[in-house]
């Protein structure tokens, strides 16, 4: 199998379990963190600090574990960015704590560890406000019922430490699931351990599909390589489901762009739309820019070039203090 057919077989697989329908085996996407510089030899520090070694090692993993889907970088935040920010709430490895100690968050002053009074009214006249999609963090089964009252279909909910044999009896003809393997067992049980709960998940969340394989927080660096291989294996060997069971997947993505790379070659997309008048990936233009500069007597796109590749960081990290904190 080539690797544009194994890339489009696990993209079909993974997002058909997502839409809460059975794909041809149960897909894993495991969302390991720190795990992935103990596995590849780093430091944490090494890649809080440099996204380029974060990256290499997500890369170590996903070729030998060969898991269907994996982050690109799971570590939280590039540190950098909460240096910049001034982050005093942010426990970074090598400055502060350890540098083999994963990210962890400094607990803030009883006094501001807590929704202010004036933000009750605006969580509740617009919950939806406070959320995106729905990592279930901790626990949340005094909600279920509220859960129910969603469109199917229009979550994946996945599961942190909630009982997830619970969550599939309560949520799951509702929406996908995901997660749920406890992350203390896959730091501190037994590979045994981790097998029998892996099996048990197999045969009783997972038997109808809309389930995605994976731990219930993200994986740091107390994960043991051994119960990961474990889990990876279990699910390899006993996630296949019955030939004839499942129907072939729906087209991905589920739009009516051509299939074809010609055909695609024929769309217009967005010609003869307006152009925004600040390109994307940019804050300030240097259309903008060069009128604040004395006269340029030297080479003007050598100018250019250097103020685009600098003002194109500032938006990025304009746009990570948005995204992560």
């Amino acid at each position: 199998m080539t690797p544009d057919e194994l890339y489009s077989q696990r993209l079909a697989r993974y997002v058909t379990a997502m839409r809460n329908e059975k794909p041809d085996r149960v897909p894993l996407r495991p969302f390991v963190a720190e795990f992935t510089a103990r596995y590849a030899g780093y430091t944490c520090q090494q890649v809080a600090h440099d996204y380029r070694l974060a990256f290499d090692a997500a890369l170590r993993c996903a070729r030998d574990f060969d898991w269907d889907a994996v982050v690109p970088n799971m570590v939280a935040a590039w540190t950098g960015m909460a240096q910049a920010a001034g982050l005093r709430y942010y426990g970074i490895p090598g400055i502060g704590i350890p540098p083999d100690v994963g990210f962890n968050y400094i607990e803030p002053p009883e006094e501001q560890a807590f929704m202010r009074a004036d933000e009750y009214d605006a969580l509740i006249d617009d919950p939806n406000a406070f959320l995106s999609l729905f990592y279930a963090e901790g626990k949340w089964d005094w909600h279920f019922d509220a859960f129910r009252e969603l469109p199917d279909r229009s979550i994946v909910f996945h599961c942190d430490r909630d009982d997830l044999f619970e969550v599939h009896r309560r949520l799951h003809d509702k929406f996908a699931l995901s997660g749920g393997i406890p992350n203390v067992l896959l730091s501190w049980g037994q590979p045994n351990e981790v097998r029998e709960f892996c099996a048990r998940v197999l045969r009783e969340v997972a038997r109808d599909g809309g389930y995605v394989m994976d731990a219930g927080a993200i994986m740091q660096n107390d994960t043991r390589v051994e119960n990961l291989r474990v889990m990876t294996q279990v699910c390899r060997d006993l996630g296949a489901y019955p030939r004839g069971s499942y129907a072939p997947p729906d087209a991905i993505p589920p739009s009516e762009t051509p299939a074809s790379i010609d055909a695609r070659r024929s769309l217009v997309g967005l010609e003869g739309r307006p152009q925004p008048r600040i390109p994307p990936g940019i804050s300030l233009p240097w259309s903008e820019k060069a009128n604040e500069l004395p006269e340029i007597t030297g080479d003007p796109d050598l100018v250019r070039a250097i103020w685009d590749e600098i003002e194109g960081l500032g938006n990025t990290y304009i746009w990570q203090l948005l995204l992560a904190f």
